[in-house]
């Protein structure tokens, strides 16, 4: 009797089928299309690259990709970055300005192109800062032309005079671009006579005659007295940036500022405030700051990412800055409210009623770089955006893996703080995305109608390839299981395969993933 030949699978570090492609770290994986990488990039930016790829490279790749949807589709291409920047799903601002510059720059665009993304100059460029940042990367991107000085020109004309006093005077400069600079490369024809005055307080200091924001800002520079200062912030509503830095250190004066703080400034500046004595124990301003934090129709309208509050929870906590010398002692209403406002950014997601199996991959690769140069890496954001579907869907379980699997004790009930440091704590290990389907088999989990796995994509590591063990999985439970990959980092990479109707491929942290994450389970999609 012959001896029966078993196939022997390919490992990760083998090609399974022709469509697969190497990753950074040598395994075989699915490439993601153009689209969807100019989707990664917008949300969630390269800053500090990947353990196998450098920042340097991946922003060469990314830009190179966005260049490729720019000339296959501009329109397209400026409607999902207009999308991602109205809509907050973008971790940084910086990635959404870049994108529109290309799509702006005669180096890269037609002119029906560049026309179009003329259109959106302010619904991306919102504020000065955002100016200040748009016109730098124009010039370094050799973009220019007479349709950049029409958007340079729309942006100062098309707001309402108040609304641009208050923003060329709340954001002043940034590196080397002030007003006076944009407005020399604009040379914008006033749209009223109200323009024209603001045009000449940037350009000639002349104070407009009726100008009560700017009035007020250049009276702040004069102030003599604390009781000056908090008079002007009171009447004319100044804020943080139009303040002079000597008066910052005073309680009364950040009191003053709170009364109608925006709320991305109060979360920028918590630390600040508990730092001063403002906010503490039983205090009025402790219940004033938990109340706007919590509010979900402010929360609606600032476009704050969820990395944004997570970073704030995480840099609040530990009561000191990730720069500087600046401590406070943390107030666990405050923090208890971050929580809660981290899980309100993004916005009511459905439960689906099925059985899931939550996945993150705590791979040594998932701990290398922060993203978008905040106090996170991309293994503890994982763990922070599981628990948005681990806290809706009652039948779900979180796991980790590297080379093996981790059973995690982490509860619905668990705060963020929490759930980060029982992460950060874990060992660093090899990537082996197929470990989830292997271990639900091994432990005779037969029911889970969904795999959700938040990595990098960075596999090599197992005997069988991430799509094999999901098949097997079916084959075992007798179910059409699905699998989600959530990416968690700007590369081309995805261990979901495309051909496959239950695998589907999203961009980790971007506001509308837990939904769309629901409906893909659901079957709604």
């Amino acid at each position: 009797m012959k001896d029966i030949k078993v196939r022997k699978d390919p490992t990760q570090e083998e090609r399974l089928s022709e469509d697969q492609v190497l990753n950074s770290a040598g395994g075989f994986v699915y490439e993601i299309d153009h689209w969807n990488k100019f989707t990664r990039f917008l949300v969630l930016g390269t800053e500090g690259g990947t353990y196998y790829i450098n920042e340097a490279k991946l922003n060469i790749e990314n830009a190179e990709n966005a260049i490729k949807c720019i000339k296959e589709d501009g329109k397209r291409a400026v409607d999902l970055i207009v999308d991602i920047s109205l809509y907050g799903r973008s971790a940084k601002v910086e990635m959404t300005l870049f994108a529109l510059a290309m799509a702006m720059s005669e180096s890269f665009a037609n002119k029906e192109t560049r026309a179009y993304a003329k259109k959106y100059i302010n619904d991306v460029v919102r504020t000065g800062t955002h100016l200040f940042m748009f016109v730098e990367f124009m010039k370094s991107l050799r973009g220019g032309g007479r349709i950049f000085r029409e958007a340079l020109s729309d942006w100062y004309n098309k707001k309402f005079p108040k609304n641009l006093e208050y923003l060329i005077t709340k954001y002043q400069s940034r590196g080397k671009w002030t007003h006076y600079d944009v407005l020399n490369i604009a040379h914008p024809k006033p749209a009223s006579k109200e323009h024209g005055q603001i045009y000449r307080y940037i350009t000639k200091s002349i104070i407009p005659d009726k100008s009560d924001t700017i009035q007020a800002f250049e009276d702040a520079k004069r102030a003599q007295t604390e009781e000056d200062i908090i008079r002007l912030i009171s009447d004319y509503k100044l804020v943080r940036e139009h303040i002079p830095t000597k008066w910052l250190k005073s309680p009364a004066v950040w009191d003053a500022l709170l009364k109608d703080m925006p709320l991305m400034a109060m979360l920028r500046n918590l630390g600040k405030l508990s730092n001063v004595g403002l906010v503490k124990p039983l205090s009025n301003a402790e219940n004033l700051v938990t109340s706007a934090l919590t509010d979900s129709a402010r929360l609606g309208k600032s476009r704050i990412h969820p990395l944004q509050v997570l970073n704030a929870a995480i840099t609040y906590g530990s009561g000191r800055g990730l720069k500087g010398k600046l401590t406070w002692d943390p107030s666990q209403k405050i923090i208890d409210a971050l929580d809660d406002m981290f899980y309100m950014s993004f916005g009511n997601v459905e439960p689906t009623g099925k059985k899931i199996v939550l996945t993150l991959d705590v791979s040594g690769s998932m701990a290398r770089h922060n993203i978008s140069g905040m106090a996170i890496n991309a293994r503890e954001a994982s763990a922070a955006m599981a628990m948005v579907t681990r806290r809706v869907e009652r039948d779900s379980v979180i796991i980790g893996f590297t080379g093996g699997t981790i059973e995690l004790d982490i509860s619905p009930k668990d705060r963020l703080e929490t759930v980060v440091k029982k992460i950060s704590r874990l060992p660093f290990d090899r990537t082996d995305c197929a470990q989830p389907m292997i271990w639900a088999k091994k432990r005779q989990v037969n029911n889970a109608d969904a795999f959700i796995v938040y990595t990098d994509n960075e596999t090599y590591y197992g005997n069988v390839h991430p799509i094999q063990a999901l098949k097997r999985y079916r084959i075992y439970s007798g179910l059409q299981s699905k699998l989600i990959a959530v990416g968690m980092t700007s590369t081309g990479f995805s261990i979901a395969d495309p051909n496959d109707k239950g695998c589907l491929d999203i961009v980790g942290f971007d506001t509308a993933s837990p939904q769309l994450i629901s409906d893909f389970i659901s079957g709604v999609i």
